[in-house]
């Protein structure tokens, strides 16, 4: 019984020190208000660094006046990620599926996806496709220049 007495004391005596151990590396927390006034100060660095950057700013925009030229350049249009959303503004590349869909749909009027898929491929768009017609139906699908009057029939 004396072997255990010993491990168990060594065993305690190794885990009093990892905590005297941890309590010294353990960082002392800030106090809510020290952080406020971090926060206040990155805060009030940032505003410098604006106020600095727009008095640059009005010392180019000046010098380009003096000079006869326009000061800010139209900015670009943010662009979406939503492809429908731009389906219809888009040009189409020429020699697409969508394009040749189009050219059919005009001569042809009122058509079921067989019908244009074959018209197309009349028209002369190469494909290979085993199942060309489903290809037709998504990309009618995508097109807001076409409308779908009843299950299967488009126009344009």
């Amino acid at each position: 019984m004396a072997k255990r007495s010993k491990r168990r004391a060594k065993g305690a005596a190794k885990r009093k020190a990892k905590r005297r151990v941890a309590r010294v590396q353990a960082p002392r927390s800030t106090g809510s208000a020290e952080v406020v006034k971090q926060i206040a100060a990155y805060r009030a660095e940032l505003v410098e660094q604006r106020n600095e950057l727009q008095s640059k700013i009005d010392q180019a925009t000046a010098a380009l006046d003096a000079m006869g030229s326009t000061p800010t350049p139209p900015r670009p249009a943010a662009r979406t990620t939503d492809r429908r959303a731009n389906a219809g503004g888009r040009r189409k590349r020429k020699g697409s599926l969508k394009v040749y869909i189009l050219d059919v749909l005009d001569k042809g009027g009122q058509m079921a996806v067989k019908d244009i898929a074959a018209a197309v491929r009349r028209a002369g768009y190469k494909t290979n496709s085993a199942n060309f017609g489903n290809q037709v139906s998504n990309a009618l699908a995508q097109m807001d220049e076409v409308t779908k009057l009843e299950r299967g029939r488009y126009q344009r």
